[in-house]
């Protein structure tokens, strides 16, 4: 058996860079981007619907930091003022 694992070699697998990721969407239109995050979203909701607490999963709220509640509270002063 060591004389086997001696030879072999680790399988070298390409990880994308953030560039080359993202490459195939950089130039898509308005309609085509919508309609990839529509079948995103649709995915998402087979998804919750496949599972036994889907009610539970609907109702999950993620709570908002305060940073982003006081971001929230100067906007909204800001657009009341304007």
């Amino acid at each position: 058996m060591a004389l086997y694992t001696r030879h072999m070699e680790t399988p070298r697998v390409h990880v994308p860079t953030l560039q080359e990721e993202v490459a195939p969407y950089v130039n898509l239109s308005h309609v085509e981007r919508a309609t990839m995050l529509r079948a995103v979203c649709r995915a998402g909701v087979r998804m919750a619907m496949a599972r036994p607490d889907t009610a539970q999963v609907f109702a999950h709220r993620d709570p908002l930091s305060a940073a982003t509640e006081a971001q929230l509270a100067c906007l909204m002063r800001e657009f009341r003022s304007a």
